[in-house]
């Protein structure tokens, strides 16, 4: 029972947006970009947001803002980023991985941390 304390539930959800310009006169958009925005609820109630473009499904974008990025340090919350990258990994099927601040830089999944079983994912489905 005392274990079980010790694992942490990370709550996500999925939801599809598309994002397109003016259509012209032969019924085609100037421009479309589909994706699907990843929200991560972390224990701590901070919430950490991924999108995945449907055109590139092996890569996916973290967003973080600066204070998230100055954390990162902190090696709790690393823990947190590894877990939700590895489940994207195994879940969605990514193979890469950036985030985003002052431009897109790479992490480099060799680097990642495996086997973190402190974490859970659940699925927080929308009511509609």
């Amino acid at each position: 029972m005392a274990a079980s304390k010790l694992i942490k539930k990370i709550l996500w959800s999925k939801t599809y947006h598309e994002d397109v310009g003016e259509k012209d006169s032969d019924g085609y958009y100037s421009y479309a970009y589909c994706y699907h925005i990843y929200l991560f609820s972390l224990p701590d109630r901070r919430t950490l947001r991924v999108r995945r473009y449907t055109d590139t499904p092996d890569q996916c974008s973290l967003f973080m803002d600066l204070k998230e990025l100055t954390r990162m340090q902190d090696t709790e919350t690393l823990d947190h980023v590894h877990a939700i990258i590895n489940f994207l990994m195994a879940k969605e099927g990514v193979k890469k991985v950036d985030y985003f601040s002052a431009g897109y830089k790479s992490i480099d999944l060799t680097k990642v941390k495996q086997n973190l079983k402190a974490f859970t994912f659940e699925e927080q489905r929308s009511e509609k």
